[in-house]
């Protein structure tokens, strides 16, 4: 399943692993605590939203 991203889309963890398909969900974590990735907490999940997503994607080594 390829991911399409909405840039105003609030997105999970789970659902960035299995739309991109490149990074794991325990990846994700990471770089989020190390400020790799912008996201907030609601409830027990992670969100990303869209434009974040994208922001971290252009910096992703290999990924152009």
């Amino acid at each position: 399943m390829a991911l399409h991203i909405e840039r105003d889309t609030a997105y999970t963890l789970k659902e960035i692993e299995e739309g991109l398909g490149i990074v794991k969900v325990l990846t994700l974590r990471r770089w989020i605590a190390d400020g790799k990735l912008r996201a907030v907490k609601m409830g027990r999940a992670w969100v990303v939203m869209g434009r974040d997503l994208m922001a971290a994607i252009d910096n992703w080594p290999g990924v152009k």
